[in-house]
């Protein structure tokens, strides 16, 4: 009995050095097949290479190792290559190099998921500077408005702000600061900042010995039971369930 072909959301490409001789007529068939397959085919560092000379990139926009870009550029004219970290078309991803593979899965992450989950993600592996640990989102969020507006909430994390105190700080009004949160995370900004607490109180809750009483107030909730019932709403279990014992 021979087995069924391996198919999925993604698969990733990968190749490294010799990348050249891997993109031979069985390698673009492979990955020609892989197509219908897959929905989605992401080069990572000289993957692309192996895209293109299969011609899964004609008429798309696409980069690779900036080592490479000149002669990918001259190898592949039919694609539209470009100097950007990463990219992401319609069934496709192409990204550089290592660390923006990594910004490249963040952004994956996002759209698959959510953009608190990526800046979750983010955090978790320290992904960048000390003030993008802060704010992770302000890797890969296009918005100058909304990355202000969420470090300034992470900042204020014990006492938050309310959302036109926030969008005053920011020298803007609320109903701008309403619409750019939609625009680019597709949630409110109180929505967004809840999350923010509710994450600080999670990892505090899985972290540290505090009790839920410590956590709620650094969380900024002056009544515990509403940061229960918020913890529970926004995962699925109460704050106890996440606590790890010895």
């Amino acid at each position: 009995m021979s087995k069924l072909a391996p198919k999925g959301d993604y698969l990733f490409a990968m190749p490294s050095y010799g990348y050249t001789k891997m993109a031979n007529p069985r390698m673009g068939e492979t990955l020609r097949a892989a197509r219908n397959r897959f929905a989605n085919l992401v080069g990572m560092d000289t993957g692309a290479w192996l895209l293109a000379k299969a011609g899964l990139l004609d008429g798309l926009r696409a980069t690779i190792h900036w080592d490479e870009i000149t002669s990918f550029m001259e190898t592949f004219p039919e694609v539209h290559v470009v100097e950007d970290r990463y990219v992401v078309e319609k069934g496709t991803a192409t990204c550089g190099g290592a660390s923006t593979a990594f910004e490249l899965t963040l952004e994956l992450i996002r759209q698959e998921h959510s953009p608190m989950f990526a800046l979750e993600i983010a955090a978790l592996f320290m992904h960048g500077d000390k003030l993008e640990m802060q704010n992770p989102l302000e890797r890969w969020s296009t918005d100058t408005l909304v990355r202000s507006a969420t470090t300034l909430m992470r900042r204020t994390i014990e006492v938050p702000l309310s959302i036109p105190g926030l969008a005053s700080k920011l020298r803007t009004n609320q109903r701008t600061l309403e619409k750019r949160f939609q625009n680019e995370m597709n949630m409110t900004p109180l929505s967004v900042y809840k999350g923010i607490r509710l994450r600080e109180a999670r990892r505090l809750v899985e972290l540290s010995t505090l009790s839920i009483a410590e956590i709620a107030a650094r969380c900024g909730y002056q009544n515990t039971s509403a940061m229960i019932r918020a913890f529970r709403q926004e995962f699925g279990v109460p704050p106890g369930h996440c606590r790890h014992h010895d």
